[in-house]
């Protein structure tokens, strides 16, 4: 979906962060990332410390990163810090792919 399409979208299904809403506003790259290797792939801390890595190299690069997910039933696109914290540190987080979006957002889930 192109940056315009994104900026006009009032509130519905998906939620867009701020700061990813800045940059797609302005024009400015923006990553899409999966959370899944920083929550239930990788050992803790390891997923904290490379989703930190992760983010801080795309902002070095000049892009912003969004992280996406589904928080209680709701799909985001730019989670912040204590989103992603949420998620690391909740038990019983489930990770949805294309298939599962439907249910985990009708569900409530994580």
């Amino acid at each position: 979906m192109c940056a315009k399409a994104w900026r006009t979208r009032g509130q519905g299904p998906v939620q867009i962060g701020p700061e990813v809403r800045s940059a797609l506003a302005a024009g400015q790259a923006v990553v899409a990332l999966e959370t899944s290797v920083f929550v239930q792939g990788l050992p803790s801390p390891l997923h904290r410390e490379a989703a930190h890595e992760v983010l801080a190299l795309i902002r070095a690069l000049g892009a912003v990163p969004a992280l996406t997910a589904v928080l209680n039933g709701t799909a985001w696109v730019g989670l912040d810090e204590h989103q992603l914290e949420q998620l690391q540190t909740q038990a019983g987080v489930r990770k949805a792919g294309w298939r599962d979006l439907a249910g985990a957002m009708a569900l409530g889930h994580h």
